[in-house]
């Protein structure tokens, strides 16, 4: 079994499209945040409540994350 648990964090601040979500060590979760439509995307790494611990914008898409 790959998940025994399950969380939910409350993202700070608010986003508007997440589009694909990962958890990531520590109890802590990473995500790629579209900012504008074809033009923007972020990948965030949260601790568990939410709060960002570091940010990435790129101009291209970011097709994958490992």
């Amino acid at each position: 079994m790959l998940l025994t648990e399950e969380r939910n964090i409350s993202l700070k601040p608010p986003m508007n499209k997440i589009l694909c979500s990962s958890v990531a060590y520590n109890g802590t979760a990473v995500l790629i945040r579209m900012d504008q439509p074809n033009q923007k995307e972020t990948l965030v790494h949260l601790n568990d409540k939410g709060e960002i611990l570091w940010e990435r914008t790129y101009n291209d898409v970011i097709d994958v994350f490992v």
